[in-house]
């Protein structure tokens, strides 16, 4: 048995030589010398390690890929010459035969084996940067669905808001041709009423006219508030004025509720003014007519 030190340093050697063989294709001269060189190493019954055959081709493949096809190829030329000398009875490679054999094919073993995991690892690169560029689209595709999602958000407010106005344009189109067709009809219907009442009281004294006149004003003034106050409950609007507190209530302000006259005052001050003028102008007129009538 080799000495361990004598062993390392053979596989050392071959470990050159493969390198040497996967540099470039040998010719038949140079074929020879490397022959020899494999005759001479194989020597003393010396027997190469598989095991590190598998590193050294790896790091070949990664060096260039055609030093495969070079170390390929050159294993095949020595075989050929060995193979040649053996027919041919020669005899000067006696003994090369089998080491040269068995070299060949262990490291045709690891080249294929090599080739099987470059092809795998390649396949799987392939993989992983097509799953890269996969996640990438899903990433573009969330953030496009989401910028739509935010585009189709804003337009649909868009368009509640358009319809709410909608809505409300319409509301306050019906409120005015309903409020303007109540107050033409009121007023047409209120001059007949008030053409007939003054055929009739053609004969009257001036104060009973005066009164009468008076008091047909109040029930049209407050009949035309309350057809506008009607339809401003069925198409949901306020003709109130503007209060500090919702309702009257003065919470807010921590003060009394205040009283239905007041309250009349404040929310509804063109009718309470009007109906107060009303009152105040029969009532000069009652006392005109007094007057008129003590003096008689």
């Amino acid at each position: 048995m080799l000495p361990i030190d004598l062993v390392q340093k053979k596989e050392r050697t071959l470990e050159q030589y493969i390198k040497e063989l996967a540099q470039r294709t040998l010719d038949d001269t140079d074929a020879k010398k490397f022959a020899y060189k494999l005759q001479d190493l194989y020597t003393q019954d010396f027997r190469h390690s598989y095991s590190k055959f598998f590193p050294i081709i790896t790091d070949l493949g990664k060096d260039r890929i055609s030093s495969l096809e070079y170390l390929s190829y050159n294993l095949e030329t020595l075989k050929k010459i060995v193979e040649q000398d053996f027919l041919n009875g020669e005899k000067i490679f006696k003994g090369l035969d089998e080491p040269l054999s068995k070299l060949s094919d262990h490291l045709s073993l690891e080249i294929a084996r090599y080739s099987y995991y470059s092809e795998k690892e390649a396949r799987t690169k392939d993989l992983e940067s097509n799953l890269l560029k996969a996640q990438d689209n899903v990433k573009n595709l969330e953030k496009e669905l989401k910028h739509t999602r935010e585009e189709l958000d804003k337009a649909t407010e868009e368009l509640n808001l358009a319809t709410d106005k909608i809505k409300s344009v319409q509301g306050e189109l019906i409120t005015v041709l309903s409020i303007f067709a109540a107050i033409v009809m009121t007023f047409s219907g209120s001059l007949n009423v008030l053409g007939n009442v003054l055929n009739g009281t053609a004969n009257l004294p001036l104060p009973k006219l005066i009164f009468l006149l008076l008091l047909c004003g109040f029930i049209l003034i407050n009949f035309i508030f309350a057809m506008m106050y009607f339809i401003a409950k069925i198409t949901g609007r306020n003709i109130y004025a503007r209060c500090e507190t919702l309702d009257c209530t003065c919470i807010d302000n921590i003060k009394p509720k205040c009283c239905g006259i007041v309250r009349v005052f404040k929310r509804l001050p063109y009718i309470f003014w009007l109906n107060a003028l009303i009152f105040l102008a029969i009532l000069v007129d009652i006392c005109l007519y007094l007057a008129i009538k003590l003096n008689n």
